[in-house]
């Protein structure tokens, strides 16, 4: 009998051990969504949860509630995971949250946008073989988080004028993260037989949630 008994309390013990361990083998990330400039809760963004980064499929989503939260439970799997909201008429942030297995809440701002109307227009003259690149950095497209350029228009010099509507993020505090610029920066390449003949360099403001109308004349 008490062989027995023996027997039945070390079964308690053990299953108690396999489910408290069982329990520890997940833990939850809450994201909550803010709107940059209010600092307010955003209701119904929808929250991807990726396992790489954020040009990778997502493997898990959920919308956000009144309060601008949601959450997901994960397996402790060495995956790290990452997550980036998105709503319509936002700008989201290109700075992405780190998950590290712990319970935590991870904030993720989504900012509404300001606009530039960049129009590329020639005032100088050129061989009919000259090209003419004109690269852009501080727009929503172009990676603020690194400093990289992208190329907004390259064509003939010998053009008409080419209209660009950019999409852009007034930074309350410049250079930090998630959002950097108060102006979007341009560099203007004439090219002729393959060479850089000149370059220059170029910006204009970004209007706190308004448009900007900007000439790149070159």
């Amino acid at each position: 009998m008490k062989q027995l008994i023996t027997i039945l309390i070390l079964s308690g013990i053990l299953f108690s051990c396999s489910k408290s361990s069982g329990e520890d083998e997940y833990y939850t990330t809450t994201v909550l969504v803010l709107d940059y400039d209010s600092e307010l809760p955003i209701a119904g963004a929808k929250v991807y949860s990726i396992m790489c980064g954020p040009f990778c499929p997502p493997t898990d989503s959920a919308v956000t509630d009144a309060a601008g939260k949601t959450s997901f439970m994960f397996k402790m799997d060495n995956v790290q995971r990452v997550f980036y909201a998105r709503k319509n008429n936002y700008i989201y942030q290109t700075e992405i949250p780190g998950i590290f297995y712990i319970n935590k809440t991870d904030t993720i701002y989504l900012a509404r946008p300001s606009f530039v109307n960049v129009t590329v227009h020639k005032t100088g003259t050129y061989l009919p073989s000259d090209s003419i690149k004109v690269q852009v950095y501080g727009d929503a497209l172009s990676s603020t988080e690194w400093g990289d350029y992208r190329i907004l228009h390259f064509g003939k010099a010998d053009s008409p004028d080419k209209l660009y509507n950019l999409e852009a993020v007034y930074s309350h505090h410049p250079g930090a993260i998630p959002f950097r610029h108060q102006k979007i920066y341009f560099i203007k390449e004439i090219i002729r037989n393959g060479s850089v003949l000149s370059s220059q360099t170029d910006s204009t403001n970004i209007i706190h949630l308004g448009t900007q109308n900007f000439t790149l004349n070159y």
